[in-house]
């Protein structure tokens, strides 16, 4: 069973190979991502401009924006329609599913 102060705190940084704006986070960090995608958690993803999101997500991807390569999740949305997110564009990621391994991811 979850404990309620469960958060995960995720770790943006930059590479110095990538343009000013190519962050990405650690590796380490990125599991708890794929775990989620995994498990298909039922989730609320609230995004930096507070909108948020309720979904299950299956995969992640990398796709170009902008001339920019950025990490996405796949997935969908409580109506069953195809959700794609930029991980650069979330705040945070709330787990609704019991029993899960986390409860919350909190980007910085």
């Amino acid at each position: 069973m979850k404990k309620p102060d469960d958060t995960v705190k995720l770790n943006w940084t930059a590479d110095a190979k990538l343009p000013s704006s190519g962050r990405h986070i650690r590796c380490a960090d990125y599991d708890y991502i794929e775990i989620m995608c995994l498990h298909r958690y039922r989730v609320t993803v609230t995004m930096k401009d507070l909108s948020q999101y309720h979904a299950q997500f299956h995969t992640t991807s990398i796709i170009e924006f902008e001339g920019i390569k950025r990490e996405t999740i796949l997935g969908v949305d409580i109506n069953q329609a195809p959700l794609q997110l930029m991980l650069n564009e979330i705040l945070s990621i709330t787990v609704l599913d019991d029993n899960a391994q986390f409860s919350k991811l909190q980007f910085d």
